[in-house]
Parts: C-alpha cells; structure tokens; sequence
C-alpha cells in the first residue's frame, strides 16, 4: 500500500473544498494551490522511520493546513459548517456515515403530514414533533417517537435543559452517539445544535478544528508572491485596506472608466516592484475579464518584478473571475465581535491613534464627546447586524472607511467653524446608511406552470424519456436535500420554508383561494394567504370609500384585536359593517398578551407568537387618536427586507398596525418587534 492513504485521504480534502463554491462564489481553490501546500505538509511533517506513524504525521500536518488556509478566506458564519463538512467528509472515506441519518441532520425529513398527534402541544412545536415522528424511521432511533409520547415528562427535562447537548438522554437512547445524537437535539432543541456539532468535530477530529485561525495579514503576505494576487473578500462594515497606505502603493476604485488606469498602473507597478490596491472589483464586472487576462498573460515570473503586489477588495460576486480566485491568496476580516472591541479597534485605528490628530482640535471636549458618539454609533451598526432581521432588515453599510471619513468631517467642521454646526454634521454622516430600492417582478400565474412541467420532466428525464438539463438536474437535487427549487423560487411568492412546509403552504393558499370561489367570500381573511396583500387593504379601504363617499386617499386602517372569537351562533358569526376581519399573523420579538390585551415580552424559548383575530376598521386619518400604541410592521417572510416591485409595493414589508402598549414605542423598537406572515418552518 505504501503511501497511498495520504493520497485516498488528500483527494477527500479535495473534494470538500471544492463544495465550498456552492456555498458562496467566492471559496474557489485550485488544483496547484493544493498541491503546494501538499508538498509543504510532506516536507515540514515531523520524519519518521515507521511508515504507518510517517503517514499519520503528513495526514494530520496537511489536514490542518488546509482548515487554517481555507479558514482565513471564509466569513465567519461558514467557518463551523466547513468543519464539519471536513469532518463528515473524512468519517464517510472511513464509511463511518450513515447517508440516510446524515441527511435527516441535514433536513429534518420530507413529509407533507403527521399521522400522529402531537402528545404536549403546550411545549412542543408541531415542526418538532414531526421531526420526531420521521426520525423513528432510521436505523437508530427505531420506536423512538413511541417512546416520546409513553414517557413525555422525561424529554421535557431535556427540553427545559439549559445545556441538552451535555446532558444523558433519557433511557434508553442515552447510549446515542455523533449524529444520531445530534438529530435528538434537533428534534427538541435546535438551538443548541451548533454546540453539539462542536462536540461533534472535537470528538472526532480535535479542538482545533473549531478555533479558527484569526486574521493575519502579516501571515498572509509571507505566503504570498509577486504573481498571485491577494485578494480580500469584504463583508458590510469592514475595511481592511483602509491603514494600507505609503509612497510604494498605488490605490484606484474601480467603476466606470477607471479599468485603463488600473492597467496603466499595474504595467508601471511590475517593473518597478511597487503594489497596486483595486478596490471594489465587484463594481467594474465588465473589466473583470480584462483583469484576468493580465494575470494571466502580464504578471508572470518572466517579467513581474519580485517585491510587486497585487491587491483586490471585492464584496461577493458570481461574475468575479474563477481563476484570479483559485490561484489568489483570499481573505476575510469582518468586524470585531462585541461593542466594547469595536469601540477599542475604532480607537486603534487611523487616523484616531494618530496623537496629532487626536490631541490638537481646537474644540477638545465638544470633539472627544462627539467622537465617542460616532464610534459608539458606528460599533452598534455593525453589532446589530449579527441579530439578523431583528437587528437591521438591510444589513446596513457603515464600514471603516465610513467611520474614518466622518470621523475627519467631523474634526474639520469643529475646527473651521466657531459654533458647533451640528445639523451639518448629523445630515452629512446620516447620509452614509442610504438603501436602495430596486425593480422586482411580483408573482404570476407562470408559477404553476413552472412547477408542473418541471416536475413531469423530471419524471420523464428519470424514465430515460427526455435529457436531464442542468436546470432539471438542479431541480432534483434540490428535492433530495428538503429545498425549494430556484426555477421555482424565481417564480413564487416570497418564502423561507423548506420543501415540505413550502408545498404545504402553497396547497393551502390555493384551498383558500377556491374556498373563496366555492362558498363566498370568507367571515375570517387569511392575511397570509393572498398574494398580493396590500390589493386586498386596497379593496377593503375602496368599499368604505364607496360607501360613505370619503376619498380614498383620506382612509387608513385602526385595528382591534379580538379577545375571544365568538362561535358561529355569537358576535362575530356575521361579516363586520365595515372593514373586514383577518388572522395569520406571527409576532416576533415580543407577545400579544391575552390578558391584559397589550403587548408582552417574550416567554423563554418560545421566539414566535401567533396574534388573535384583527379586525380592520377603516376610518378617516385625521380622526386618529394614536395613543398608547406601538406602530408594528408586517413583513412576509422574516427577513423583513424586500425590493421595491413594479407596482410600487415592496416585496416584502406588507403595511404597519398600531398595537395597544402600555410601554413607550422606543421599547419595543429596541427589541425589534414586527409581525410576519409566515414562518421559516
């Protein structure tokens, strides 16, 4: 056999980071680069005359490698998920991967229904039980949800858990291990999978394959040379070429027009062994092609001179040239974690560290006092952004250049102008966080069409009938893994969900509309359920203008929520005088309180709350009160950003309702509080 478990086990690591392109466009990694740091592994492994302990030594070296090499190119949120492809990777060279319980952790099954009632509904999530339910089909967990419903008061410990990856499972599943394990607690408690995939790779790989290497441009530069360029793949609020700066480096951001005078540049740059910075390549697509062919053809050893650089900033972009990726040195540095370490890298940062610049403003108090606001301002924009859509629907951009050149503004108004000219300041440094809307198609009939015939294809394409086309062939992929097709995504109404709960939901949509059609038009709208919401309020507002002959564009909505829905025989068995009655609503970030009818905070663990019955009553504007309330937005999906579609509407946000608060707006604002449409699950 000789050496050849290094080279099975080098073609593993191959392939797993060749998958990182479906990840994101950017991850690409050549064959050279790889054989390269596979020659170095050999050459700086520790020796050995025992080959088995040689073999092990060249293995373990190059594994490691590879993940701190790999690491420093990917954003932090992807750093986890290639560690444990990695690992996976190299149990299923071993054949110590069960494909079916692999892809279960992965899904969490495919089914449209559940046969089987849920045994406590008062804590656990139909989502999990289902889980449940379809997990008691692999090899391991055979009788498993049997057990669930016979011993309910057990799994309830491990669900009230504060740490339920650690904790022994009730018996006589504790003798679980890896992924079988790992599927129990993304049955009950899927919050806490990321630290059992922890575990996971530390048990069978080592700890040091969930410590990521930090960012080290001194590092990355020593493995460079003057005929791969270094390239930084950017993240909103990161700058990492911002302190790079000198009479030897040349910076240009690219855009329209610029691309001959990058060229220009870098042709002076490889003869006279000076860098070059392209910033925003992302923004010069077009010129991309260009740019790979200097690399190509120019930057050669023949005629590059040795101290040149190459230096490329780029946010992500499919267009990007593969080839400048796959032999280029990548990077990534994101903003620090915390407020308190953005603050500090803010502070350590130029031009604040500079003593001169910091120390000589003619205003001391008012500059030092105004800095720390923007700073403070700068390291919560950036914070925020790691609670998702409950921090910022748009990831906004306040990067380091931003901050630095607001910083500058800031100090040069202070100095040049006795009174403090702060409405200048607050308009100039507020027009940083701009967002942009775009055109976005909204949904048609054409999505029914596109689902039909692609699934009849696929059943002829599996027949041997027609050619599996690279878009069917995406199709069927998707369904194996539990997600929506792209070809039909491209088509549908905004959603989050995965397969199953995606034709649920569109099933039920469709029995909503032809209820509608069969037996008159329902007492109860399911909000959720149009596809294109805001021409229902369009059409409930018109009725009222009609009827009491007020302008439409005088009418707005006020909203009450219904404590207790009268049966058929009750109150609200008849259709309202006015306006019109709606459920499906989903609060995230707070409750609605029954009780007392207000908004709540949240329970623990419980993320989403379902709204009661509102009823919309449309009325003149000016008549409003606007008191003790909460103006909550309606989103979709959870993403809570959209497009702005062709007929005017956001594709996203729906409209906002005033809640009854007993708590100032800025509370619940702070919380980011909103109500969707539908869920992810």
């Amino acid at each position: 056999m000789g050496y050849r478990p290094v080279a099975e086990h080098s073609s593993i690591l191959f392939f797993c980071i060749s998958e990182l392109a479906n990840i994101e466009p950017m991850y690409q990694y050549s064959l050279t680069w790889f054989i390269n740091l596979y020659l170095f592994s050999i050459a700086e492994s520790v020796k050995s005359d025992n080959l088995a302990e040689r073999i092990n030594n060249i293995v373990e070296h190059f594994t490691l490698s590879i993940y701190k090499n790999v690491c420093r190119s990917l954003f932090e949120k992807d750093k986890l998920l290639f560690s444990l492809l990695l690992t996976v990777g190299i149990m299923q060279g071993k054949d110590q991967v069960d494909e079916q319980v692999w892809r279960f952790l992965l899904t969490g099954g495919i089914a449209l229904d559940n046969p089987y009632s849920n045994p406590a509904p008062e804590w656990l999530s139909d989502k999990s039980w289902s889980e449940i339910v379809r997990a008691s089909n692999l090899p391991k967990l055979n009788g498993f949800f049997e057990h669930v419903q016979e011993n309910i008061s057990e799994w309830k410990k491990l669900y009230d858990s504060g740490k339920p990856h650690k904790d022994q499972l009730p018996d006589p599943w504790n003798e679980l291990v890896g992924m079988d394990r790992m599927i129990v607690i993304r049955c009950f408690r899927p919050d806490k999978l990321v630290p059992a995939v922890q575990d996971f790779i530390v048990d069978n790989m080592q700890q040091a394959y969930v410590e990521p290497p930090n960012f080290d441009l001194a590092g990355t530069y020593k493995d460079s040379n003057c005929c791969s360029p270094l390239i930084f793949v950017l993240s909103p609020g990161s700058d990492p070429t911002a302190d790079m700066g000198g009479s030897k480096i040349q910076t240009i951001s690219l855009g329209q027009g610029q691309g001959p005078i990058a060229a220009q540049m870098i042709d002076r740059a490889i003869k006279e062994g000076t860098w070059v910075v392209l910033q925003n390549c992302h923004l010069a697509t077009s010129w991309m092609p260009t740019l790979e062919r200097i690399c190509e053809e120019t930057i050669t050893p023949d005629n590059t001179h040795i101290n040149f650089r190459l230096w490329l900033t780029s946010y992500p972009s499919d267009r990007f040239p593969v080839s400048i990726l796959q032999n280029g040195l990548k990077m990534t540095n994101e903003p620090p974690k915390g407020i308190r370490a953005n603050l500090l890298s803010s502070y350590l940062s130029h031009p604040v560290s500079d003593p001169t610049f910091f120390g000589s403003c003619s205003k001391p108090v008012v500059w030092q006092k105004f800095l720390f606001g923007l700073t403070f301002f700068h390291a919560l924009v950036q914070e925020r952004r790691n609670f998702g859509p409950l921090g910022w629907n748009i990831p906004y951009e306040f990067n380091e250049s931003d901050l630095s050149i607001s910083i500058r503004q800031i100090r040069m108004f202070l100095d040049d102008y006795e009174e403090v000219p702060l409405e200048a300041l607050t308009y100039l440094t507020g027009e940083y966080l701009i967002v942009l809307n775009r055109a976005w198609n909204s949904f048609t009939s054409a999505k029914f069409r596109v689902v039909r015939v692609s699934l009849v294809n696929i059943r002829k394409a599996l027949k041997g009938e027609i050619v599996m086309s690279a878009e069917l062939d995406d199709v069927y992929n998707s369904m194996l893994v539990g997600k929506v097709p792209a070809m039909w995504a491209s088509k549908s109404y905004p959603s989050l969900k995965p397969l199953g709960s995606y034709v649920t939901d569109l099933l039920a949509r469709l029995q909503f509309l032809q209820d509608w059609i069969d037996n008159d038009s329902p007492i109860v709208f399911w909000l959720s359920g149009f596809f294109f919401t805001q021409s229902f309020l369009t059409g409930v507002s018109q009725n009222f203008s009609r009827k009491y002959t007020i302008p439409i564009d005088y009418i707005g909505f006020e909203f009450e929520l219904i404590k207790i829905f009268i049966d058929i025989l009750g109150e609200y068995s008849h259709y309202p005088d006015d306006g019109a009655y709606v459920k499906g609503l989903f609060m995230e970030g707070a409750r609605w309180d029954r009780e007392t009818m207000y908004i709540g905070e949240s329970l623990p663990k419980i993320l989403f709350d379902s709204l009661p019955i509102i009823k919309l009553k449309p009325g003149e504007m000016a008549k409003f009160k606007h008191e003790n309330i909460y103006v909550c937005p309606i989103y979709k999906t959870s993403t809570r950003r959209g497009t702005l579609s062709t007929t005017g509407h956001s594709t996203n946000y729906v409209m906002s309702i005033e809640l009854p608060s007993d708590k100032p707006q800025k509370h619940w604002i702070n919380r980011g509080v909103a109500c969707l449409c539908q869920l992810d699950d």
